[in-house]
């Protein structure tokens, strides 16, 4: 994993290129260049926060969890990889788009996001 200032680096820049192919901005529906500007720099934000929870969970639930490790959290038995579900979730940044594995217990007949031991 990078360290904090690795990543702020990355950020200055990747909006260093982001600002050069923007160009100019116009202030007309917002009544500034300036307001404009922290308008759009707050939607790409956003953006950037909601894609990154995204991308997160699914490379995190993609590499799957054993199914020895999951157990039932009603009977505690063993559950058995059904699928990868993925699920809309509003945040404080917009809505992101959640991956997690779901299993199912043989025994309960019933389907539950893992539990680990």
């Amino acid at each position: 994993m990078k360290t904090k200032a690795e990543i702020e680096e990355k950020i200055r820049v990747f909006s260093l290129e982001l600002a050069a192919e923007l160009g100019e901005i116009s202030g007309e529906e917002h009544g500034s260049p300036f307001a404009a500007l922290e308008m759009l720099a707050a939607e790409i934000g956003d953006q950037l926060s909601c894609e990154l929870l995204t991308q997160q969970s699914r490379m995190k639930n993609e590499m799957r969890l054993p199914e020895s490790e999951c157990c039932c959290p009603k009977c505690n038995g063993p559950g058995e990889l059904k699928r990868l579900r993925q699920r809309d979730v509003q945040t404080i940044r917009g809505t992101t788009e959640l991956t997690e594995p779901e299993y199912h217990c043989q025994q309960c007949r019933r389907s539950s996001p893992y539990s680990i031991n």
